[in-house]
């Protein structure tokens, strides 16, 4: 029995699409004569291994992260747990990237958060204690990267409503929704910081201290912005709707973790 076999992830799961063949877990596109030349003989019965495909996969997605081409690293990490639904890196920076690719900027982050904390508890128990670090950094950045997309959303959305001249009654409407959407992204990092202090306790506190630096950096730029830009004559009452005390904790934590990094 013959297949096609895709030279650039060893797959076996190939199609003929508008007179191309397109494998259909990279998405490799071979005209004809190529495909014939990728075609191999399977001796015997047939038992697919597709670990040299997973690898594959892996790659091509790390390649992807690498250059920050998200919705193809988006697509290499779900076509690896249609592969290997318990694989760890695609189960992360999938979820990672479905958050940062998402055009709905003001979608449910619990996902993102409950898929860190699993993979933490995941790294500590079973991976190397010599990668953790490196792993944990690269999960900072990468919420840092969700931080600045959403971020930026709620900063415009602040800036439209601030300089619009609406009513009364549109503020009410629409101001408490743009703070949820902005605590909501500093409730990721702060997540992130304490389940890092929660599984490692002070070894990553490092880490901890910039993603709760980050929160507060934020909660005074908005802080800032709101007395700024907001002239619609409603300063005192917007001002009242922004949890100055939750800022005061931030900074008391981030006071602390100072203290235990030096």
């Amino acid at each position: 029995m013959k297949a096609i076999v895709c030279e650039m992830c060893d797959g076996r799961d190939i199609i003929k699409e508008n007179g191309f063949y397109v494998c259909q877990s990279c998405g490799t596109k071979y005209s004809v004569e190529e495909a014939k030349k990728l075609m191999v003989e399977l001796q015997g019965s047939v038992t697919i291994d597709k670990t040299q495909e997973l690898n594959n996969l892996l790659t091509l997605a790390d390649k992807a992260r690498s250059i920050e081409d998200y919705p193809q690293a988006q697509k290499y990490y779900e076509q690896i747990l249609l592969i290997d639904p318990q694989n760890w890196e695609a189960f992360l920076f999938g979820t990672i990237y479905a958050a940062l690719n998402s055009t709905n900027k003001t979608s449910d982050l619990s996902v993102v958060n409950n898929c860190i904390r699993s993979s933490l508890i995941t790294m500590k128990d079973y991976f190397d204690p010599n990668s953790h670090e490196n792993i944990i950094s690269t999960i900072l950045q990468n919420l840092y990267k969700i931080e600045e997309d959403r971020y930026q959303f709620v900063i415009n959305e602040f800036l439209t409503l601030s300089r619009s001249g609406g009513s009364y009654m549109e503020l009410l409407t629409r101001w408490p929704s743009i703070i949820s959407h902005f605590e909501s992204i500093i409730y990721m990092l702060e997540r992130f910081a304490s389940d890092v202090l929660e599984l490692f306790g002070n070894k990553y506190a490092n880490m901890s201290f910039c993603a709760v630096n980050e929160c507060v950096c934020m909660y005074n730029e908005v802080l800032r912005r709101k007395k700024a830009e907001v002239h619609l004559g409603y300063v005192t009452d917007t001002l009242e709707w922004f949890d100055e005390n939750h800022m005061n904790l931030l900074i008391e934590k981030k006071n602390q973790l100072e203290a235990i990094v030096g």
